[in-house]
């Protein structure tokens, strides 16, 4: 195997890893955290890995922007689980925060 086709190999791999990290985002917490980790030790190897051009190849390229567009669908998404998350915090503390209904005066709601 070539330089090149090891990094589309890899390449395709990290692809396929942010793919499946799409899935599971909203679904599976500690799956997706796995994915993640498995995809940041892709990206250490394919630092390590020569290139040889295939990042600039019109395959590459296409790979990259693929991943880029998934990623940025990825943030979005997470993002708005985050959101959730605190929204259902802020919530609950409120319910907590609020006087017990035998520790309020006659007369107020």
């Amino acid at each position: 195997m070539t330089a090149g086709e090891a990094a589309s190999a890899l390449w395709q791999e990290y692809r396929f890893l942010t793919k499946e990290m799409l899935k599971f985002v909203e679904k599976d917490t500690e799956l997706f955290y796995s994915l993640l980790s498995q995809r940041e030790q892709l990206q250490a190897t394919i630092e390590q890995t020569p290139d040889e051009g295939y990042i600039s190849s019109e395959a590459g390229r296409g790979v990259l922007l693929e991943i880029r567009e998934d990623t940025d669908r990825l943030q979005r998404q997470f993002q708005g689980k985050v959101n959730h998350a605190k929204r259902q915090h802020q919530v609950a503390e409120a319910y907590r925060s609020a006087p017990a209904p035998e520790n309020r005066r006659q007369g107020e709601p």
